[in-house]
C-alpha cells in the first residue's frame, strides 16, 4: 500500500489535491505554517484513528472532507473521512471505494458509505493480514490481534517524534500504545507463523477430542464390568408396569439391554398420551434440540468438506500460477500470435497474447490470496460450529434430567387410569439410561482404546509442533536481521555510536548501542543529532525487514521535519544551507542522500513522504519535490471559505 494523492474538500466543493509519487522519495518543502505537518495527521485520520488531530486554524476551518487514493499490488482504493462536526473530535462517516482505475472522487459523489471500523477491516484484508493473535505471557492483558490500526504505528514520525529522547515509535508515549507496538510486532516481522491462530484452534479442538474419548472408553469399562444394577432395576420396573411379560431367565446385562431397548422402541415411536403435560412438554423440547443438533451436525460435517476443498482449490490455483510464471521470460510485444513468443516461428493456430496470460497470472495470484485469506477464517466457522453443537448437547442433557425429574412425580398412581403415564414415566426412564449408555462390547471397547491412542496422538504431534515453533528464536533472528541494517545506515549517516553495534530493543522499544561493560540505550546517547540518527536508522531498517520478508505492512514512512536538528526554523529564508555550517550542511545533505538511496534499493515497493524546511540545490534532492510551499503556495488555497466556528 502507498499513497498516490492526498485530497483536501473545501465547503464549496473545490479540491486540493496532492500527487505522490510511488516507489520514490517525496518531499514538500516550504516555510512555517503552511500545513506541511497536518499531511501526517490527514493520511492517520483517513486511515481510521480514532480523532482528527489536524491543527485548529485554517486547515480545520476550511475543509469538508480528507481523501487518500491507495495502491495496492493488483487495485487501488479511494477512501475519504469527514471533517468533525462543530464541537466533536472525529467522524464516523467514510466513503470507500475499491477498483483497478479509480481516482480521486468529486465532492458531489462522497456519501459516506462506511466507517472507519470496517475501512481498517477492508484496508487490513487488502494488505494481507490474516486472522491473528497474539497472547500475551501475563494474564492482565488480553489477547490482541493485528490489523492496519496496530501497523499504522510504525509508519509515522512527526515533528515532535523525529528526534524523542524517550520515545522512538508514533505515539508511543501514548497509554497502552507501547502494549500494542510490543504485542503486535511479533506478527509484523514474521515470527508468528500465519497458521498459529489455526494451529491454537486445532490443538484446542484436539485436546477436547482427547478427552471425550477418553471418557468414553472409561464409561464403557464401567458399564462392561459392574455398570448394569441401574439396568436389572429398570427391567424390574418395566414389568411391574406390564411393559414386559415377567422372564426369570434373563441373567446377563446383554439380555436385559436387549429387552430394555424393545421397550425403548415402543416409546420413541409412541408417547402415551396420558403423560403429564410437563414431562410431555420437556420430551417435546428435547426432541427439537435433537433436530437442531443433527441439522447442525451435518452443516459441521459440509464446513469440513469445504476446508477440505478450499485447501484443494488452493492447490490447484498455485500449479495454475506455476505454470504462468514462466511468462516473465516473454516480452510483452514479442509476437503478435502468429508467432512462438520464445522461438517466434509460425503457429499453424494463433495464441493468446502475453498480455491476456499476464492477465491470467494476475487473476490467479488473487484467486490464490484470497484462498490464503479465507482458509483461516472457515477454522474459526467450524470451531464455532462445534461450539455450538456442544452446547446443544449440554442443554439435551439439562433437557434429560428435566424430564427425569418430571416424570419421577408420577411414580405413584392411584388407579388403573394412570397406568400409560406410569408406563411413560419408566419408559422415559429406560430412553434415558440407553441414550447415555456406551456400547460395551468387546470390539466397540478396542474402537475406542483406538480413539483414544489417535486422540492422544495428535495432542501429541500437536504440542512438538509449538515446542519446536521457538517463537523466540524467530523473533531473535529478525531482529538480527534488523539491527544489521540499522548499523549500516549509522555508518551512511557518520552516526556517533557508529562504531558500536546497534540494535533495535524490542522490549524496551528503544535503540541500544552495546557494549560488553556499558550498553547505552537511546536516551543516554546525548545530543538531538545522536536521537535523530536512531530514529531513521531503526525505521528504515525495520521496513527493509518488512520489505523482504513480504510482511503485511503499508510500505510507505512519512517524515516530518528531519532537518530540524541542524535546520531550526528561525534559519530558514528560502530552504537553502546557506546559513548554517560546513558539518551541518554535510549531515542535512547525508539524510536525504541515505533517503533516496533506501527508496532506490526497495524500488518500486517503497515510498517515503517527508515535510521539510529544507531545500536543497543538489540536482537529486530537486528532483524529489513534489511541491514547493513559499509566499502565498499552502496546503489550503487563500481563496477557500472559512467557516467562523
Amino acid at each position: 500500500m502507498q499513497i498516490l494523492e492526498l485530497a483536501v474538500y473545501s465547503h464549496d466543493g473545490r479540491i486540493r489535491r496532492l500527487v505522490f509519487k510511488p516507489g520514490a522519495l517525496n518531499v514538500i518543502t516550504g516555510g512555517s505554517k503552511t500545513g506541511k505537518s497536518a499531511i501526517q495527521q490527514i493520511v492517520e485520520y483517513c486511515l481510521g484513528t480514532g480523532t482528527c488531530e489536524v491543527p485548529a486554524g485554517v486547515i480545520w476551518r476550511s475543509s469538508s472532507w480528507y481523501a487518500l487514493l491507495l495502491q495496492f499490488e493488483c487495485t487501488r482504493v479511494f477512501v475519504a473521512r469527514k471533517h468533525p462536526e462543530s464541537g466533536l473530535k472525529s467522524s464516523a462517516a467514510v466513503h470507500l471505494e475499491i477498483g483497478g482505475d479509480i481516482g480521486v472522487l468529486s465532492f458531489e459523489a462522497l456519501r459516506g458509505n462506511s466507517t472507519p471500523e470496517q475501512a481498517v477491516e477492508q484496508l487490513s484484508r487488502l494488505l494481507g493480514i490474516n486472522p491473528n493473535l497474539n497472547a500475551p505471557s501475563t494474564s492482565t492483558r488480553p489477547p490482541m490481534e493485528a490489523n492496519l490500526k496496530h501497523a499504522r504505528l510504525l509508519l509515522f514520525q512527526s515533528q515532535s517524534e523525529i528526534a524523542s529522547q524517550k520515545f522512538l515509535f508514533h505515539r508511543q508515549g501514548e497509554p497502552f500504545i507501547p502494549q500494542w507496538i510490543k504485542g503486535t510486532l511479533p506478527y509484523f516481522l514474521g515470527a508468528v507463523p500465519e497458521d498459529l491462530l489455526a494451529r491454537q484452534r486445532e490443538l484446542k479442538i484436539a485436546r477436547d477430542a482427547h478427552r471425550n474419548a477418553f471418557r468414553a472408553l472409561e464409561d464403557a469399562k464401567a458399564v462392561a464390568g459392574h455398570g448394569f444394577e441401574r439396568a436389572f432395576v429398570l427391567l424390574a420396573e418395566a414389568e411391574d408396569a406390564g411393559l414386559l411379560a415377567q422372564d426369570t431367565d434373563t441373567k446377563t446385562p446383554q439380555q436385559a439391554l436387549v429387552r430394555l431397548r424393545s421397550v425403548a422402541t415402543w416409546r420413541m415411536n409412541e408417547l402415551p398420551a396420558a403423560t403429564n403435560a410437563r414431562a410431555a412438554e420437556l420430551w417435546n423440547e428435547i426432541a427439537q434440540l435433537r433436530a437442531q443438533a443433527d441439522q447442525l451436525n451435518d452443516e459441521l460435517k459440509a464446513a469440513k468438506r469445504l476446508a477440505g476443498e478450499v485447501g484443494g482449490f488452493g492447490h490447484e490455483v498455485a500449479e495454475h500460477r506455476a505454470r504462468l510464471v514462466p511468462l516473465g521470460l516473454v516480452s510483452h510485444d514479442s509476437t503478435d500470435g502468429t508467432q512462438c513468443p520464445i522461438c517466434l516461428s509460425n503457429l499453424a493456430e494463433p495464441i493468446p497474447t502475453v498480455v491476456e496470460m499476464r492477465r491470467s497470472l494476475d487473476r490467479v495470484a488473487r484467486q490464490l490470496q484470497a484462498v490464503k485469506t479465507e482458509r483461516p477464517r472457515l477454522a474459526e466457522v467450524i470451531e464455532r460450529m462445534q461450539s455450538e453443537l456442544t452446547a446443544l448437547g449440554s442443554q439435551i442433557n439439562e433437557g434429560r434430567r428435566a424430564y427425569e425429574s418430571a416424570a419421577a412425580q408420577q411414580l405413584e398412581f392411584a388407579s388403573a387410569a394412570e397406568a400409560d403415564n406410569r408406563r411413560a414415566h419408566v419408559v422415559g426412564r429406560i430412553s434415558l439410561y440407553l441414550e447415555s449408555l456406551p456400547s460395551a462390547t468387546g470390539t466397540d471397547l478396542v474402537q475406542l482404546e483406538r480413539n483414544v491412542t489417535a486422540a492422544a496422538e495428535r495432542v501429541a504431534a500437536l504440542e512438538q509442533w509449538f515446542e519446536e515453533l521457538d517463537l523466540g528464536g524467530r523473533l531473535d533472528s529478525a531482529a538480527n536481521l534488523i539491527s544489521r541494517s540499522m548499523s549500516r545506515y549509522a555508518n551512511q549517516l557518520e552516526m556517533e555510536w557508529k562504531d558500536r553495534p546497534l540494535r533495535l530493543d524490542l522490549k524496551k522499544l528503544t535503540v541500544t548501542a552495546d557494549h560488553p561493560s556499558d550498553p547505552v540505550t537511546m536516551d543516554r546517547m546525548g545530543s538531538a543529532e545522536n536521537w535523530l540518527a536512531c530514529h531513521l536508522i531503526a525505521h528504515l531498517a525495520l521496513h527493509e525487514y518488512f520489505v523482504s520478508a513480504n510482511r503485511p505492512v503499508p510500505r510507505f514512512l512519512m517524515f516530518d521535519q528531519p532537518t530540524q536538528v541542524y535546520y531550526p526554523p528561525e534559519k530558514d529564508a528560502d530552504g537553502s544551507l546557506a546559513g548554517l555550517d560546513n558539518e551541518d550542511q554535510q549531515a542535512v545533505q547525508r539524510i536525504f542522500q541515505l533517503l533516496i538511496e533506501f527508496v532506490e534499493l526497495l524500488t518500486p515497493n517503497f515510498q517515503i513522504i517527508v515535510t521539510d524546511h529544507a531545500d536543497l540545490s543538489d540536482e537529486r534532492f530537486q528532483s524529489t519535490i513534489v511541491e514547493r510551499w513559499r509566499g502565498d503556495t499552502k496546503l489550503i488555497p487563500l481563496d477557500w471559505p472559512v467557516n467562523s466556528e
